[in-house]
């Protein structure tokens, strides 16, 4: 696989998580298992995502609302050695079909959703959330969907969203990431990929953060959750 695709799929993530203030996981695994074996998929894309929450997690601190992460991240921590170990121990064509799983049922229940605002969610339901999201993190990088279908239920505003959304994903990620890097899944073959898509990566957050005030957001996620539906079903099918 070449550095340039490398390069074009993280600054493709990158965008969406400017843009939508989450997505970069789900977009760059979603895409890299088609050129490459699961778990240097989840190694490469461990740094370049912990690399833009952090930036955004920095950026977006003023709104974090500590009381509503807290639980979530604590919870998280728990949950990554779980998918460390599923990441670890089943068959890689099983664990990409499960990868599969999570992207379709996460695009569906998005799509199917669309902008309605419903009842708050308890904040008791944080804690399944960031479990959920944890082991997600440990077994694909993506911790995205348990805590997406959170938020969006927890009914936040879209600054809150976002900076609660980073510091979870920064949490989850960096233990992750130690959890990669101790069991030899990060190596210098992943480094070098990571240290040449960087300049897209930063590229790619700039773009999306700058056109998030001018681009209809919700027309470019659908446009998201399409392409993660058929890639997802595509993972599936190839169980079969």
């Amino acid at each position: 696989m070449t550095e340039a695709l490398v390069a074009a799929i993280f600054f493709f993530a990158a965008f969406v998580q400017g843009l939508s203030g989450f997505g970069s996981g789900l977009v760059s695994m979603a895409l890299l298992p088609l050129f490459m074996p699961l778990q240097q998929a989840v190694a490469v894309s461990s740094v370049i995502g912990v690399t833009i929450t952090i930036g955004f997690a920095i950026r977006l601190r003023a709104h974090t609302d500590r009381a509503e992460v807290a639980p979530m991240a604590l919870a998280g921590l728990f949950g990554v050695p779980l998918g460390l170990w599923l990441l670890h121990s089943l068959d890689s064509r099983l664990v990409t079909g499960l990868l599969g799983a999570v992207l379709c049922t996460h695009a569906s229940w998005s799509l199917l959703r669309g902008d309605r605002k419903g009842r708050t969610l308890a904040r008791g339901w944080a804690v399944l959330a960031g479990a959920l999201g944890g082991a997600l993190s440990g077994a694909f990088n993506t911790s995205g969907p348990p805590v997406l279908v959170y938020a969006t239920l927890r009914n936040w505003p879209r600054d809150v969203f976002r900076a609660n959304l980073q510091t979870f994903f920064t949490v989850t990620g960096l233990l992750s990431l130690i959890g990669f890097a101790s069991t030899g899944l990060i190596t210098a073959q992943t480094l070098r990929l990571d240290a040449f898509a960087l300049p897209a990566v930063a590229l790619g957050a700039w773009g999306g953060n700058r056109l998030s005030a001018r681009v209809d957001p919700l027309a470019f996620r659908r446009g998201v959750l399409v392409a993660l539906l058929v890639m997802g079903a595509y993972y599936i099918i190839r169980l079969f």
